[in-house]
């Protein structure tokens, strides 16, 4: 099955979107990314890197502003951030934010997403204040957007409390936990 569909991606001058997506689920099985993330949570994070990688190369040449691209960049960046390879996992991270703030409303829950992730890579780079930039920008939207119960805005609130208490002001992040 996996020949007939690289024979076929590989023989269009053009594939199409249906052709380009299922040649990413063929290739892996039924989701290319989601596939990859399994294997990052056990001991297959190389493997994972080198299908998400894999995954990005081939979206990447037939779109240049999706959503689906946004999330196999923000994917890769996870993976880099599991290995600690935080700077690495920055650029993609920043490269699935930038496409969000093209394609997605203002305050899309994954906009936050990518604005949490940001946040907590520049915190773990030791550039709190830029965390804290992005962390608030997450906040601020699921605050709006997601009910008061939500573990996101949980996470949110917990991350912005973490990293006022790691820039010294430890009564701004009492406010937070």
């Amino acid at each position: 099955v996996l020949h007939d569909l690289v024979r076929e991606y590989y023989n269009r001058e053009t594939p199409d979107r249906q052709t380009v997506e299922r040649f990413i689920k063929g290739a892996l099985g039924e989701d290319f990314c989601g596939g990859a993330k399994a294997h990052a949570s056990s001991d297959f994070k190389g493997k994972a890197l080198n299908f998400q990688l894999r995954a990005l190369e081939i979206m990447e040449q037939h779109w240049d502003s999706r959503e689906e691209l946004a999330e196999a960049s923000n994917n890769v960046g996870i993976t880099l951030y599991q290995y600690g390879d935080y700077r690495r996992s920055l650029e993609y991270l920043n490269k699935a934010l930038s496409i969000r703030e093209r394609v997605l409303s203002p305050d899309h829950p994954d906009l936050a997403l990518s604005y949490n992730n940001v946040g907590t890579t520049y915190g773990e780079l030791g550039d709190r204040a830029k965390a804290l930039e992005f962390q608030l920008k997450a906040l601020e939207i699921r605050e709006k957007v997601l009910p008061a119960d939500h573990p996101d805005l949980a996470l949110s609130y917990n991350n912005v409390g973490t990293t006022y208490g790691y820039l010294g002001d430890h009564a701004k992040a009492l406010e937070f936990k």
